[in-house]
């Protein structure tokens, strides 16, 4: 069961985490992978929440785990090779209800 930073080969079960950011650190991670400090989320939506709309996908050991559980800082930095995939999500309404949004607002104020 070895894992290999430095050739990101890997002999034992993986787990995606997520990493979200801005555009200019999205570059960086690219072309250098993820550096040391980074904040990774269990769940998409933890990235979401707390990041740009530029979303990874990371593979990483199912036994790397935090104390929090739902999220982890990375002690040491990744490769490029761990990206499982790459997003750039826009807010672009498929359907928009503005009447019903105002309502909402409007609501609770």
């Amino acid at each position: 069961m070895k894992y290999s930073r430095q050739k990101q080969t890997v002999s034992e079960p993986l787990t995606i985490w997520y990493h979200g950011t801005n555009e200019t650190n999205a570059a960086s991670i690219l072309a250098e992978g993820l550096r040391a400090g980074t904040y990774l989320g269990e769940r998409l939506a933890d990235a979401l929440e707390y990041s740009g709309e530029y979303i990874f996908e990371i593979a990483i050991p199912a036994t790397w785990r935090s104390e929090a559980g739902w999220q982890m800082t990375m002690a040491e930095p990744l490769l490029p090779s761990a990206i499982v995939a790459h997003y750039r999500l826009q807010k672009t309404p498929i359907l928009e209800n503005k009447e019903l949004r105002t309502h909402v607002f409007v609501s609770n104020a």
